[in-house]
């Protein structure tokens, strides 16, 4: 993670950067493991609830990576971006 500001209680959700209507900044980059039953929602609710602690005004959910050639666990990748006033 990198920036952090007072932990904000909503937090909008995109799936690419063109949906972000307001200029903003990026503040961390964030990946979850996703595993088990449910894993993509839980890894993106994991992911959402480290933007509120940081203080993250929205998150760009970026898609799915692999760890490496030999690992096949899989790990969603997103930004934490803050509006710029």
């Amino acid at each position: 993670m990198g920036d952090r500001y007072p932990p904000t209680e909503h937090i909008d959700v995109y799936y690419a950067e063109r949906d972000v209507e307001f200029e903003y900044k990026v503040i961390g980059h964030l990946s979850e493991l996703v595993s088990g039953v449910n894993g993509e929602e839980s890894a993106k609710q994991s992911i959402i609830a480290k933007c509120r602690e940081v203080g993250a005004d929205g998150v760009i959910i970026l898609g799915f990576e692999y760890a490496g050639s030999e690992d096949t666990k899989r790990y969603q990748k997103a930004q934490a971006i803050k509006y710029i006033d």
